[in-house]
């Protein structure tokens, strides 16, 4: 199919149904509860200069981990509503900053409409849920309404963000091409440690100089850990020797985390 961003925006959210997203390759677009997205997926997100285009999901947070509860944020603006956590990165007034900034009367940016000003804050206990995309930026909003343009990352990468680290990132690159095995590295390694606050702590204090090459590090040493899985995974499906193959090589990818963690907090 050769649908535009353009006409997978229309069909998503000219009328109001479910979830900001559009499934699968640029195929039919529909709109689509983010809980329903899995890595490879294309959804629709915006490029620097503010155009519609097509992004893929690396990896879909808190899938696995779907009993995790937190505070959100329910901003109504002209158009419609989004619900993020406090620390989720949006653009607010011009400027990338963490959702708990925002105020009555800030603005959100919009894929076509250009600005949108917050008319209500409300807040409330439920699930969280977070695809990231490969450029870090989606389009998204809730079950009704039109749009706003927000990021995929929590306020503890706001120091890697000006560095557009994904989309040239080996892990990237190892999650495009083992899209499940990577989702699955990220449910049973990587998650537990982001959830436990390890890896925020360390990249949060990161000074914005050094931010590249802190990246290079942790890019590195988690593209290593990841690969060690996909060859555990590739393994236990040839040999049949899952659990044991398995739980080494998670073994050994979790001290990997656990290294990238020691190397950055000696670093901070």
């Amino acid at each position: 199919d050769t649908s535009s961003p353009q006409e997978a925006y229309n069909a998503c959210f000219s009328t109001s149904t479910t979830t900001s997203a559009v499934t699968s390759a640029p195929v039919a677009a529909e709109r689509v509860l983010m809980r329903h997205l899995h890595a490879n997926d294309f959804v629709l997100s915006t490029d620097d200069s503010g155009s519609l285009v097509f992004d893929r999901i690396v990896m879909n947070q808190h899938i696995f981990h779907s009993h995790l509860q937190s505070t959100l944020l329910t901003i109504d603006h002209d158009k419609g509503q989004l619900s993020v956590t406090p620390d989720h990165i949006l653009p607010i007034d011009g400027e990338l900053q963490a959702a708990r900034n925002i105020r009555i009367g800030s603005h959100l940016v919009t894929p076509l409409d250009g600005v949108v000003t917050v008319s209500r804050i409300a807040s409330k206990v439920s699930g969280i849920i977070n695809p990231v995309t490969t450029s870090g930026v989606i389009v998204a909003a809730d079950i009704q309404g039109s749009p706003v343009v927000s990021s995929t990352f929590g306020e503890w990468m706001l120091p890697l963000m000006a560095a557009k680290p994904l989309p040239y990132s080996i892990i990237n690159m190892l999650a495009s091409l083992f899209p499940e095995t990577g989702q699955a590295f990220h449910d049973l390694v990587l998650e537990p440690v982001v959830v436990s606050a390890s890896i925020p702590s360390v990249i949060g204090g990161i000074p914005p100089i050094i931010a590249p090459l802190c990246w290079l590090v942790f890019d590195v040493l988690m593209s290593a850990s990841l690969a060690c899985f996909i060859a555990a995974s590739t393994l236990s499906a040839v040999f049949g020797q899952g659990g044991v193959v398995a739980i080494a090589v998670v073994a050994v990818s979790a001290g990997l985390v656990a290294g990238t963690n020691r190397v950055g907090a000696n670093k901070a």
